[in-house]
């Protein structure tokens, strides 16, 4: 996407607000090129909107942004037909201070944004985060894997190569026993 297109949107959508309505704005974005470019900047610092972008590689920044939009959207102001510009900012007021006040939320322990606030430390949650469970655990200890004996094999196969080569070996001399026996043994399962 090019800047300008979004530079264009913003225009237009600067002209229909009124410069009073302007105050405490925040323009929430991902750093694409588009929102990150001075022309659009610009124009933002210019109306007194308060520039809010994620954070440079973290992902989950915009998607609790997103997740947090989806749900006004899709479960508070779901199917409500508006007639004007002023209904959709009551409703919306309505919606945000339900969803900060009085809406549980199962990412933070069944309590409210509001009450989550207040914690300190980590919060547990009321679901299961797989990908976090999966980063915890991921911690490799030597010695703690297990291969199949193939893989295995293949391992001290490799390794005992590598040691040949550093000892000047070549490729007739003797492999260590166990090695060899390995080798042996598949050879003859070969037919």
């Amino acid at each position: 996407m090019e800047a300008w297109c979004s530079v264009e949107c913003l225009l237009k959508a600067l002209e229909t607000l009124d410069p009073d309505e302007i105050v405490n704005l925040i323009h929430h974005s991902d750093r694409g090129i588009q929102y990150v470019s001075a022309a659009y900047t610009s124009l933002l610092i210019e109306a007194g909107i308060k520039i809010s972008m994620t954070e440079s590689g973290d992902p989950k920044d915009n998607a609790v942004a997103e997740r947090q939009n989806n749900t006004v959207k899709n479960e508070l102001l779901k199917d409500i037909k508006f007639h004007s510009i002023g209904e959709i900012r009551r409703a919306l007021d309505k919606a945000i201070v339900f969803y900060n006040n009085e809406r549980p939320h199962m990412s933070l322990n069944n309590m409210t944004p509001r009450q989550a606030a207040s914690c300190r430390g980590k919060i547990q949650k009321k679901w299961t985060s797989y990908r976090e469970k999966y980063l915890e655990n991921l911690e490799i200890q030597e010695g703690a894997c297990t291969f199949a004996p193939q893989t295995l094999e293949m391992i001290e196969r490799l390794s005992a190569e590598q040691i040949q080569q550093k000892q000047g070996f070549r490729e007739n001399d003797s492999i260590p026993d166990r090695v060899s026996e390995n080798n042996n043994q598949q050879m003859s399962g070969i037919s």
